[in-house]
């Protein structure tokens, strides 16, 4: 399931700082599959449910949550994937809200990135002063570095979830290893289906819109490239900002990325 509180924000029912605070509870209702028990799915708009779930799904969803429900709940894997819940203390408190049937991925990027990957998504923020951009990748780079820290002193107990941290450029360079190290490190093996889709969808060409902009969603990009294309697009006083901020610099020495200049 993507994005699931894609419809709260887009239908301004709730404002991203609710959800810091709600989401635990959305999302546990998610992965125990019940969509019936809560008005974040049962007022979610059609649209919310084409992009939640796989499109064979979206009629019932639409129709009949108890029977989405039941389906869910007879699949060997539930997975939910969200950037939303991303405050310095998402992971400590998401980890209360789960048991030792769940495991929680935390993704990691290097933040010169995750500031060109912004500039790319919105004109609005490429064209935002340097002084804003500084503001926004510090609290980025020190959200990041409070739930690694996290990470690195959680003990794992019997009802406890397990805490993975996985490395956006790791996956980048191999996605299928990757996937299958995953997979293996949760106990399961990566369906051939799976296998299918990745090389199908990590080695494709960039593609453009008709003004010639590169699409930034979508599930077909050319993986090795897409995490160093900061280092030909990002200009050079954005690439000092980053690199000289305290909390980002930190980070980046904590997840052994490499500095330039």
């Amino acid at each position: 399931m993507f994005e699931p509180f894609i419809g709260q924000i887009h239908d301004n029912r709730k404002p991203i700082e609710d959800i810091q605070l709600t989401g635990p509870i959305y999302l546990q209702e998610l992965m125990n599959c019940r969509f019936q028990s809560t008005s974040l799915f049962t007022t979610s708009k059609a649209w919310f449910w084409r992009i939640l779930m796989n499109r064979n799904l979206v009629d019932l969803a639409k129709k009949n949550l108890t029977e989405l429900s039941e389906l869910c709940s007879n699949k060997k894997l539930v997975v939910a994937k969200t950037i939303r819940i991303r405050d310095n203390t998402a992971l400590q408190r998401l980890s209360g809200y789960f048991g030792n049937d769940t495991a929680l991925l935390f993704l990691v990027r290097d933040p010169r990135g995750l500031l060109n990957s912004r500039n790319n998504e919105s004109p609005a923020y490429k064209h935002s002063s340097l002084n804003s951009k500084s503001e926004d990748m510090d609290t980025t780079c020190k959200s990041m570095l409070q739930n690694l820290k996290f990470i690195q002193s959680y003990q794992v107990t019997n009802n406890k979830p397990r805490l993975l941290l996985i490395k956006y450029e790791d996956f980048s360079e191999n996605p299928l290893m990757q996937s299958q190290k995953l997979y293996a490190d949760l106990g399961l093996i990566l369906p051939n289906e799976v296998k299918t889709w990745i090389r199908n969808n990590t080695n494709s060409e960039d593609k453009h819109n008709k003004l010639g902009m590169q699409y930034i969603y979508g599930t077909k990009k050319n993986s090795k490239i897409v995490h160093q294309r900061w280092k030909k697009q990002l200009r050079l006083p954005e690439l000092r900002m980053v690199q000289k901020l305290t909390t980002c610099a930190k980070l980046m020495k904590a997840l052994n990325y490499d500095f330039v200049l």
